[in-house]
């Protein structure tokens, strides 16, 4: 098992999203991609905005009230990037946790397919039938590490081959 220095979590266990349930709205697949985002110089833009919009919003034909809205949907984002920077530490802490729990069940299956393995070599081959897919489920990743230079090993070898006679010709 690799050494992973860990630490019980000992942050917010719940989050609520109580104080922004209004704001909350799911949406069809891909529907975002549609949508425009916040883009870099925004803080710039709504400095200018407050102080623009109320001297001259009227000769541009807008309302006093669109700055009103501007500041509150801001005031809105603040809040739900609030609960989702709360929610990302959790989630974070969630998938580490699921990595260690998977981690540690993986040793285990290996010191049982290596015990089945040494068994079935040294003392009784009859318990390779009972133990055949986990041996293989614990192999996966031998196995592909062995293909993969194999094809490496012929790939040098037909790579060295078709720039052997051409050099030849030289």
């Amino acid at each position: 098992m690799a050494y992973v220095p860990r630490t019980p979590f000992d942050g917010k266990l719940v989050v609520s999203v109580e104080e922004v349930k209004d704001l909350l709205h799911d949406l069809p697949p891909q529907a975002r991609r549609k949508l425009k985002r916040e883009k870099p110089g925004f803080g710039i833009v709504l400095d200018e905005l407050r102080t623009a919009l109320p001297k001259h919003g009227k000769t541009l034909g807008l309302s006093g009230e669109l700055l009103e809205k501007i500041e509150v949907t801001t005031a809105n984002v603040i809040k739900l990037e609030a609960a989702r920077s709360e929610l990302a530490k959790l989630l974070e802490v969630v998938e580490e946790s699921i990595a260690l729990q998977e981690d540690e069940r993986e040793q285990d299956i290996a010191a049982v397919a290596e015990a089945a393995k040494k068994a079935v070599q040294r003392k009784d081959p009859s318990v390779a039938a009972p133990f055949e897919r986990t041996m293989k489920y614990h192999s996966q990743i031998a196995d592909k590490a062995v293909a993969t230079r194999r094809r490496n090993a012929e790939g040098a070898v037909d790579a060295e081959e078709t720039t052997t006679p051409a050099m030849n010709e030289v």
